[in-house]
């Protein structure tokens, strides 16, 4: 995720993450509060894919 995020991502952006690792919303709940970003919401996009969005924080 780290390296998704290293790609431009400034302040204020809300980054759109994609995974069908049933263990990712978790994972990026941990992940953002371990870095200082901000977990908006994760939603099950259809089938086996969720739709995990994060605002990056300074």
């Amino acid at each position: 995720m780290s390296q998704a995020m290293s790609g431009g991502a400034v302040p204020s952006q809300v980054v759109k993450l994609l995974a069908t690792d049933p263990a990712a919303p978790m994972d990026v709940k941990e992940w953002t509060a371990s870095v200082g970003h901000k977990l908006l919401a994760v939603e099950k996009a259809g089938g086996e894919v969720f739709e995990i969005y994060v605002e990056v924080m300074e």
